[in-house]
């Protein structure tokens, strides 16, 4: 029987759309290869949010402002809203043991988790940067079921995610996985958790 549901935050408990893209838009600035390969080393805690912007930002108009860039970041991850699936936590909290697991970082995270109010439905929290690792790691899976006491039994938590391969890893560990995609909507979300026995 199904007691835990961990939850994704970007484009699940959040609706992620576009706010890098309107960073690059709000200062004229070219989407590069280069941004994801530095993404890799930060939602790891390989590198500080300074040393993220400034390995961005350098060539560019803007290198020397990486402060500037970072504080709209912040901003613009913090007035970020809710997405398709949060409108499950006052269901399920109730009835469910609600967790997080994100490849995320504290800077960007910290506002949204607040605003959005996350912490009163959800814990733990646990995100990429603070731990060193990051999903579809299975190492990272297994920390999680460590945290929410489910270990042992992997097969009682539920892992919401809108990446395949991350729904995946999860299921490798022996959670059960349910994929978000962009075509479902609130009635399809709640009629595939109905489907592994959730209640909502």
């Amino acid at each position: 029987m199904i007691d835990t549901v961990i939850f994704d935050i970007g484009g699940v408990l959040v609706d992620d759309s576009g706010r890098r893209i309107n960073i690059n838009e709000h200062y004229g600035l070219p989407w590069n290869d280069k941004e994801d390969k530095v993404w890799k080393d930060y939602k790891t805690g390989k590198c500080t949010e300074q040393e993220y912007w400034q390995r961005v930002l350098k060539g560019t108009y803007m290198q020397g402002r990486e402060e500037e860039v970072a504080l709209y970041a912040r901003q613009i991850h913090a007035s970020s809203k809710p997405g398709k699936a949060n409108f499950l936590l006052p269901k399920l909290k109730p009835k469910y043991n609600l967790a997080i697991l994100s490849n995320h970082s504290t800077e960007w995270t910290e506002g949204l988790i607040k605003n959005l109010e996350l912490r009163k439905y959800c814990s733990p929290i646990i995100i990429s940067s603070e731990v060193g690792l990051a999903k579809p790691n299975g190492v990272i899976y297994e920390l999680t079921l460590r945290e929410v006491n489910r270990l042992e039994t992997p097969e009682k938590c539920v892992f919401i995610d809108d990446k395949i391969e991350n729904i995946r890893a999860a299921e490798q560990v022996g959670i059960v996985g349910l994929q978000l995609t962009k075509e479902d909507t609130q009635e399809s979300l709640i009629d595939k958790l109905r489907k592994l026995g959730v209640e909502v």
